[in-house]
């Protein structure tokens, strides 16, 4: 295959993330800023280079599959590099057991909407497992799952218990802001670091810090776990709508819905005013991205 024919590969793979879902190319795009191809095999994670990501020829054309089926695949693999690109600009081991499940979980959720045979999903998901199996229960702490509000929790006992708190005042509370969640969080899991949102597959990955905020009461933790939630369900949802997501613009936009959110279930206001100094930092000029 020549130079040609890689670049009618993924344009062919682009064209079927704009066909599927756009706001996911929208995301491949702001993160990858230049692909090239390798005329050898290779692991992803090591040819990652801050947004330039070296395709290999069987990521690109995947013997003894139709040209239709390859596309699918590429269209996949770069999915998965563009969540490995967001984990690595936000200061992840990207080659961690962590960041290798939340970009296959990504894949996976593309690969669910464009591979209509299922040609890829079972590989993926065996991949998750395996990697799964392999690496034990990365937070240290026992696991549990439960579903509380429509949403699955995956964590601790004790996580699980202060997620369905956090989602049982926003029902109290805030009940416009909890719809909003579960509109766009499926999954909430803890993990030993790096908080952030999977936009694919909806997966809210939440570190201890956040979940239980050092220094405050339980009362405030929950409080702050649940605005955490509106914030990043915020994104999700915008991800969804085929918008902007995560520049400055959205950024502001789900400030203020946590902020709405707080402002109703906050006993206080010190995290309101917090918010409400981060939004007024977002917005200056010298601040755009």
């Amino acid at each position: 295959m020549g130079p040609d024919d890689f670049v009618a590969q993924v344009g062919a793979a682009l064209s079927l993330l704009q066909e599927w879902a756009p706001g996911t190319l929208l995301w491949v795009e702001e993160r990858i800023e230049a692909i090239f191809s390798v005329p050898f095999p290779t692991g992803t994670a090591q040819d990652l280079i801050d947004g330039v990501v070296r395709v290999a020829e069987n990521q690109a054309f995947v013997p003894g599959f139709a040209p239709s089926d390859q596309v699918i695949w590429l269209a996949a693999e770069l999915v998965y590099d563009a969540c490995l690109i967001d984990l690595y600009r936000a200061g992840w081991d990207y080659s961690s057991a962590t960041a290798t499940i939340s970009c296959l979980e990504e894949q996976l959720a593309i690969l669910e909407l464009i591979d209509k045979r299922d040609l890829f999903g079972d590989h993926v998901r065996g991949l998750i497992q395996d990697v799964s199996e392999s690496d034990g229960d990365s937070t240290g702490a026992p696991a549990a799952t439960a579903t509380a509000g429509g949403i699955r929790v995956e964590g601790s006992n004790e996580f699980v218990e202060q997620v369905e708190a956090a989602l049982q005042l926003l029902s109290e509370r805030a009940p416009e802001a909890l719809v909003r969640v579960e509109q766009g969080i499926a999954t909430i899991r803890l993990v030993s670091s790096g908080s952030g949102m999977n936009l694919s597959s909806k997966t809210y990955l939440v570190e201890e810090g956040t979940a239980f905020a050092p220094g405050y009461s339980r009362r405030d933790q929950v409080i702050w776990l649940a605005g955490a939630m509106v914030h990043n369900a915020c994104h999700s949802n915008l991800y969804t709508q085929g918008e902007d997501s995560y520049r400055t613009a959205a950024e502001v936009i789900c400030l203020e819905r946590q902020l709405e959110a707080l402002e109703l279930i906050d006993d206080g206001s010190h995290f309101s005013n917090h918010i409400k100094g981060l939004i007024e930092t977002a917005g200056d000029p010298e601040n755009q991205q």
